[in-house]
């Protein structure tokens, strides 16, 4: 009912002249409903309303249409098929002639698709927005991708803020170059920055075109660091051999950093726990 309400107030606020901008936005989910709903609510809060809201949907159990408002589109895939695969679908069957990208666990800035839209046109077929980040309810800077214009050396080295959810493009461009790569468990972000350069398009930065990226306890697949090696690869050809080595060495010591916390972590708890049970005897 809420939600409804909210989608009444906008289309309210958007009567007039101004029509719904042609931009498709697809939003993939996986078992998260109450971040879904927050996800779908920044959508409908936006200044340049979308042509049409694209929930696909890969979890264990199917979304619950009914909490969704009814302009919102739900389009059920196999469990677990991976956020790639979604938003591949989605832009297949988009209408638009924009496709803007969503996380469900993460939200956009009421004016995102406004600057994101108004950045586009010319030779600028794709634009990244800015992206913050929220943890415990606190906003703060998270990647701002420098300079305003990326270059593949950009992109080899780290990801300097392209996500799935910080992205709009033109739908034509996208499907041309193939989409997300869906054998990537991670960087499939990074890598179709990568192929929209090699394609010879050029990506613009908006920093006005926000997006907060969610932290929280539900696990992200950017947890697991060793998936990053396929990203290098694939444009294994793309590195000078010095940059090779010290990307693969990166990536093998922040895997080992990242596995020894965890031991500790454990190893800490259990030593806790045996602590507590030696002093109730």
């Amino acid at each position: 009912m809420i939600m409804e309400s909210l989608e009444a107030e906008v289309r309210r606020s958007c009567s007039g002249p101004d029509q719904p901008a042609d931009i498709s936005v697809i939003i993939p989910t996986c078992d998260r409903p109450e971040l879904l709903a927050e996800a779908v609510e920044s959508v409908l809060r936006q200044s340049l309303p979308p042509r049409e809201i694209l929930v696909l949907d890969n979890g264990t159990k199917p979304v619950d249409a009914a909490c969704l408002p009814p302009s919102v589109t739900v389009v059920r895939l196999p469990p677990r098929v991976g956020p790639s695969r979604a938003r591949n679908h989605g832009a297949a069957i988009a209408a638009g002639h924009y496709i803007a990208f969503l996380d469900d666990d993460d939200w956009w800035d009421p004016s995102f698709l406004q600057h994101a839209r108004k950045a586009m046109g010319g030779d600028i077929r794709c634009v990244y927005g800015q992206k913050l980040s929220c943890r415990d309810g606190i906003v703060t800077p998270y990647k701002f991708a420098q300079p305003r214009q990326l270059q593949i050396s950009d992109l080899l080295q780290k990801n300097p803020g392209t996500g799935g959810m910080n992205l709009l493009i033109d739908r034509n461009l996208f499907l041309r170059i193939g989409g997300f790569d869906e054998k990537l468990l991670l960087a499939e972000d990074r890598a179709l920055a990568v192929e929209i350069l090699r394609s010879g398009n050029r990506i613009e930065i908006v920093p006005d075109a926000i997006t907060i990226v969610r932290h929280h306890a539900s696990p992200r697949l950017r947890e697991k660091p060793l998936r990053k090696l396929r990203f290098v690869w694939k444009y294994a050809g793309l590195y000078s051999p010095a940059l090779l080595v010290g990307t693969v060495a990166r990536i093998l010591l922040g895997a080992l950093l990242s596995k020894a916390c965890m031991i500790w972590s454990k190893l800490r708890a259990l030593l806790n726990g045996s602590g507590g049970h030696r002093s109730a005897a």
